[in-house]
């Protein structure tokens, strides 16, 4: 999205300046055009974005936006109310970029648009909606607890997976020290054995020589994939590699289960206000984390557009006995299409949210125990050698 300045000529013959943001230049005349005004004058400005919002900040803002236009404040000044309320930085830095664009004419689409990350473009998809279908108060007030949700759902990851990260780092840091301090201690001893040193214990001095090398040649590989990381290209080539790993795998349904969650949920909030149901999967599609399954979804937004089912269409995608697909055939035959998605879409969130706690519920002890029959395999080989030490003794 790019932004612009501009001079222009209203109906009465004055002139009027502002800011504007379209994704081409070509765009501005029409917009303007549709506003009454004749353009004069264009410059494009530089990029101005907002840091990125999280879905807390998000809610917070759907939540108080919301009561502020069904208190029948307009959308600026209810912009203003909120910054006065006590948010956090980010969140203040956003809402004055907005309203800085809905002070230049903007509409509340156009100002919306520029905001990043999944949170920011799922609030300016409901913005969209709610703006064209003349209920924006309504639609902000059904995805408030949409966003709360997911805010929930994510603390309540990053606190589940801290257990087995812990363990998980603790595991190597002792299982490091044994290979690079106990194990080279004990060296000079069995090494007196000679030839009737086990194979195994032979096998572990190997190891523990290598180690340094390979804690070594890790750093050294991490550094450079966080440098290649900077590459965009990379980045965007690592990004789709594990997007098609977890749009495939067993593993990644807990997390593409909660991505399709909040599609649901925001696919339904958009049709509970009168979007139709092609422009809905559309945006609702681009505010998905995984880009494999974002893209199979605006494939099936074209073929709803074209006159397809919709239950067809996401059928093929996902697979006919899919919750979200039942929901659509549901919908239809009761009348209530938003409401059996949106229902969808909690279950599987509440499903996604399960799955995730069976997971961090078993990887901690998982890895306890396989730190112990690993350092239980290497003690014993090395009693296994120091055994030995006796009879080495004797000859």
């Amino acid at each position: 999205m790019k932004r612009f300045k501009y001079k222009a000529l209203d109906a009465a013959g004055r002139t009027q300046s502002g800011r504007i943001d379209t994704p081409s230049e070509s765009q501005v005349a029409g917009q303007l055009h549709r506003r009454g005004l004749t353009l004069l004058d264009l410059q494009e400005l530089p990029e101005r974005l907002g840091p990125r919002l999280s879905y807390k900040e998000v809610a917070i803002l759907s939540s108080e936006l919301s009561r502020t236009i069904h208190a029948g404040v307009p959308l600026e000044r209810g912009l203003k109310l909120c910054q006065h309320a006590g948010a956090s930085r980010v969140l203040n830095e956003n809402l004055e970029r907005i309203s800085d664009l809905l002070t230049a004419g903007a509409t509340p689409s156009e100002a919306f648009s520029g905001l990043q990350g999944s949170p920011g473009e799922a609030l300016a998809a409901i913005v969209t909606s709610g703006e064209q279908a003349g209920r924006l108060g309504q639609a902000l007030s059904a995805s408030a607890p949409l966003f709360a949700g997911i805010a929930r759902f994510r603390e309540k990851m990053i606190s589940l997976l801290m257990y087995p990260l812990i363990v998980a780092i603790t595991a190597v840091a002792v299982l490091a020290v044994f290979m690079m301090v106990v194990v080279p201690s004990l060296r000079p001893v069995l090494q007196d054995l000679g030839d009737q040193l086990p194979m195994s214990a032979e096998l572990l001095l190997t190891l523990s020589e290598l180690a340094p090398m390979v804690m070594t040649g890790g750093l050294v590989s991490g550094l450079i994939f966080i440098l290649l990381c900077q590459q965009p290209r990379f980045r965007q080539g690592i990004s789709i590699f594990k997007h098609r790993l977890l749009a495939s795998s067993v593993m990644g349904e807990t997390f593409t289960g909660m991505d399709l969650a909040l599609m649901a949920r925001l696919f339904g909030t958009l049709l509970a206000s009168q979007t139709p149901a092609a422009q809905a999967l559309e945006l609702a599609s681009d505010v998905m984390a995984n880009s494999v399954l974002a893209t199979r979804l605006q494939e099936a937004s074209s073929r709803v557009r074209s006159g397809e089912r919709l239950e067809n269409a996401l059928g093929d995608l996902l697979s006919p006995g899919h919750l979200i697909v039942q929901a659509c055939r549901l919908g239809y035959e009761t009348g209530d299409l938003a409401q059996s998605v949106l229902h969808a879409g909690d279950t599987l969130s509440e499903r996604s949210e399960t799955r995730l706690e069976r997971l961090t519920a078993l990887a901690g002890p998982g890895i306890i125990i396989g730190l112990g029959l690993l350092i239980g395999l290497l003690v014993v080989t090395l009693f296994s050698a120091l055994t030995a030490l006796p009879e080495a003794a004797g000859l």
